[in-house]
């Protein structure tokens, strides 16, 4: 223990005391004989003792006395601090005895709950407190004074004028010497800070049901193009599931391979918003045509582009067939134009040579064999002209009602040497050879089927054949296929071919592939239009195959009856 400086004083006075009073008589006894002087000194000594220890008493006392002085002004001046803290403190304090009994409140207390003092005081706390969070409050009370401390208690308190606040509450228990206990807390009222919470989590709800739930896919991208959030709706479009789509960048769905990527990056760093067209993969592998509208945020501390997503390969894939229905538009128009200027060709030809023959026919005094000639030109005109008629009639009524079959029972082989006949003289002309090869057995001749649509598709092919080969050879060949029950009528040319990339064209209405450079013999392009259409009508097949220069193969597949 510490020996304070005054009490080492005393001591020391005490010895020295002591040791005079044991030897300063016979010191004196010594020195003075005399009894007088000796009962003098005596004295003196006596009254230098005492004085010596009252001047030393009046110091300790009035040092004493000064300090002291000093810490009941200390202890004023912090009871003065401490009041002034309580009382004017922003924080409501109150304090609880053992039973949980208000004794003392600050005003900031009285103000948040707008009571008065003397309605307060002496009242238990439980009376404040809203009563779903009674037994809340009184299991921590019991926690407080076991623990020695709470940390933020949460509660309803009521005000005076009944309305409720949330209040959050630090405490800590006070023991005093005689071993009561009380209750020191501090109170905060939080209501605007738990509403501004509520409402914090109700924008969070709102804006991740907003997002989430929404149908349109939306994506948060961040500046690297990382994708940092999407949507059900993307996860649903793109084949992904969340985690999926957040560790793929944007590069990993756009269907580039160029710096479009880079240049949208960069457009991203520059712009606030934009729109543009892209092309997006998804997990199958399929390529769509989406319309970005992309919108900069503020995610997490820093900016990111917020997407909104749009499907529109139905529009590009409408406006491609719009597109391409307009250029088949433009094209049929054209080839009608060019069918109509052909045409009229075709049919002026043979009215003119029958209207010059028959003027020439009804002049005087001609020979008969000149007649005869006339009168075989007007034959052979109006076949011609009956034929050409007969193309437009057969293609008007493709896909009408017009069109069905009409089942008949005919010898292929005599139809085949019928057709062919007036093409000898035709092949002859350009310097052909026509071949036949007629393979049908006496079982397989006799069918039943379409004669008229037989008719002219044999025709029409030897037409085609004839018409595009000089001095070259024609072969049609028939037979029939056991193994698949089916007829098939070939015909072959040694003419001018079509290059491939034409070959599926020839067989639309009114088209001619050979310009006039190249074409043998004028047409109405039908003539394949019409085989086609009649071949699948009675439930067949046409293939063509041919190469420039060499040739042309023609054949058709009919899964006709037989009627043996």
């Amino acid at each position: 223990m510490k020996v304070q400086v005054e009490h080492k004083v005393a001591l020391l006075y005490l010895f020295i005391g002591a040791v005079w009073i044991l030897f300063s008589d016979g010191i004196v006894n010594m020195l003075v004989d005399d009894t007088e002087a000796i009962r003098s000194l005596q004295t003196m000594k006596g009254w230098a003792f005492v004085g010596v220890s009252a001047l030393l008493l009046f110091f300790y006392i009035r040092r004493n006395t000064i300090k002291n002085r000093q810490i009941a002004d200390d202890l004023f001046l912090s009871r003065e601090k401490y009041l002034s803290l309580y009382q004017k403190a922003p924080v409501a304090f109150y304090t609880l005895n053992e039973q949980g009994v208000i004794e003392d409140v600050n005003p900031e207390w009285l103000r948040i709950l707008k009571f008065s003092f003397e309605e307060v005081i002496g009242k238990p706390f439980s009376v404040f407190v809203h009563p779903d969070f009674l037994s809340h409050f009184e299991n921590n009370f019991e926690l407080v004074k076991q623990n020695g401390q709470i940390s933020d208690l949460r509660l309803r308190l009521r005000k005076k004028n009944l309305d409720y606040i949330i209040v959050a509450i630090e405490g800590m228990v006070n023991k005093t010497d005689d071993g009561k206990i009380s209750t020191f807390c501090a109170m905060k009222d939080i209501t605007a800070e738990n509403e501004a919470k509520v409402q914090l989590v109700e924008r969070e709800s709102r804006y991740r049901s907003m997002f989430h739930k929404n149908m349109s896919v939306m994506l948060i991208v961040e500046p690297d193009g990382q994708i940092a959030e999407s949507n059900n709706a993307a996860q649903r479009f793109y084949g992904y599931d969340h985690q999926e789509l957040q560790s793929l960048s944007l590069k990993a769905i756009l269907n580039t391979l160029d710096d479009s990527y880079t240049e949208l990056l960069l457009k991203m760093k520059s712009e606030n918003q934009f729109v543009a067209e892209q092309q997006h993969k998804l997990q199958n592998a399929d390529v769509r045509d989406v319309l970005v509208y992309a919108s900069r945020i503020i995610y997490k501390s820093d900016y990111a582009y917020y997407l909104i997503i749009h499907d529109i390969t139905p529009q590009k894939n409408a406006e491609k067939e719009l597109k391409s229905a307009k250029e088949k538009a433009e094209e049929s128009n054209n080839l009608i134009k060019s069918f109509l200027n052909n045409i009229s060709h075709e049919l002026r030809t043979p009215m003119n040579s029958i209207m010059g023959f028959s003027q020439m026919l009804i002049r005087p005094n001609k020979a008969e064999e000149k007649k005869k000639k006339y009168i075989h030109h007007i034959n052979e005109s109006c076949y011609l002209l009956l034929d050409k008629i007969t193309d437009t009639i057969d293609v008007s009524r493709i896909g009408t009602s017009y069109s069905d079959s009409f089942i008949d029972s005919f010898d292929l082989s005599l139809l085949i040497k019928e057709v062919v006949a007036p093409f000898r003289k035709k092949a002859k002309d350009r310097q052909n050879k026509i071949i036949v090869l007629d393979q049908l057995s006496d079982a397989y001749r006799f069918i039943s089927t379409d004669k008229y649509k037989i008719r002219r598709i044999v025709k029409h092919l030897l037409n085609n054949a004839c018409k595009n080969t000089e001095k070259g050879i024609v072969q049609l060949k028939v037979f029939y296929d056991n193994l698949r029950s089916r007829y098939l009528i070939e015909v072959l040319d040694s003419g001018i071919g079509i290059e491939t990339k034409l070959q599926t064209k020839v067989f639309e209405p009114f088209v001619q592939v050979h310009n006039s450079s190249t074409e043998l013999e004028s047409g109405n392009g039908l003539g394949l239009t019409i085989v086609k259409s009649f071949a699948e009508q009675m439930g067949g097949e046409v293939y063509l195959k041919s190469t420039p220069q060499k040739g042309t193969v023609v054949t058709v597949l009919l899964p006709t009856q037989n009627n043996n």
